[in-house]
């Protein structure tokens, strides 16, 4: 896809929500001589899984960090690719407007790529869309066409027309993503799902990397912070376990001692006064 030519034409488009599913598909299931929406552009956003849509004779491989749009009434064959469930979120949208804008968006398709990183912030606004489309009311339809917007201008900010990341980077990027979101419960399977690799190697291409194993250096670095806020900060404890995504401060104050042979009290009249 042309990003330029997208981004004027979202720039100059009037959007409307028509409708937003969350799908699931089972195993090895394949639709052909199928067609998409009449009448509305649509937004393939994956979730779980891998799948093939095949778009007026053009393949598109489907997994998490790429997403596809589509015209109204296109040629559609859908296989889902693996063992696995494939699980997207499907957008649906009007075009009004320009003629023109109109005209592009409407035989438009293509694929967007996110780093995951990214893709993970469009997840919340998904999720977002999800739940106010579940409940009707004026208030909820300006707030889907709110969404719509933040949805596209994030594809638009942090989408790439082709795909530019290496397995390297990619395990980088998810680095980046653990070290400014420490104060989450993050787990391996979803940096995994995020990276979208099976959660092995994933891990294998992580130790390579950084030397240590995934959940060792989310534990790590939580540590490492929770030492910071002891020495410059009067907070208490549980605070602190609470600030680094540890809801169990007992859990916490024996992480602590595992990783550094003091308690977290312990630590902070030992260092608090000689941070150096």
């Amino acid at each position: 896809m042309d990003k330029d030519k997208l981004i004027q034409s979202f720039s100059e488009g009037i959007f409307k929500v028509d409708d937003f599913f969350i799908i699931s598909v089972q195993p090895f299931t394949k639709i052909y001589d199928n067609y998409t929406k009449p009448e509305v552009c649509g937004l393939v956003i994956p979730l779980k899984g891998k799948a093939v849509f095949t778009l007026k004779g053009e393949a598109h491989e489907l997994e998490p960090g790429i997403v596809l749009h589509a015209g109204p009434s296109m040629e559609l064959d859908k296989k889902v690719v693996g063992d696995g469930i494939w699980e997207f979120a499907l957008l649906h949208y009007y075009v009004s407007g320009p003629k023109e804008v109109k005209e592009y968006l409407e035989n438009l398709h293509g694929r967007l790529y996110l780093n995951p990183a990214c893709y993970n912030d469009l997840m919340t606004l998904v999720k977002q869309l999800h739940q106010v489309r579940r409940s009707p009311g004026a208030l909820n339809e300006f707030r889907s066409k709110t969404l719509l917007y933040s949805i596209m201008e994030h594809l638009l900010s942090h989408g790439m027309d082709k795909k530019k990341n290496s397995d390297e980077d990619t395990v980088k990027e998810l680095v980046d993503y653990i070290n400014n979101q420490y104060d989450r419960n993050i787990t391996v399977l979803e940096l995994s799902e995020m990276a979208g690799m099976d959660v092995k190697r994933f891990s294998y291409l992580f130790r390579k990397l950084m030397g240590e194993c995934p959940k060792k250096y989310i534990t790590g670095f939580k540590i490492n912070r929770a030492k910071e806020l002891l020495i410059h900060d009067t907070i208490s404890v549980s605070e602190i376990s609470s600030m680094i995504g540890i809801e169990d401060s007992l859990y916490f104050s024996r992480l602590f001692k595992k990783y550094t042979d003091y308690s977290p009290s312990s630590f902070r009249e030992t260092f608090g006064k000689n941070p150096w």
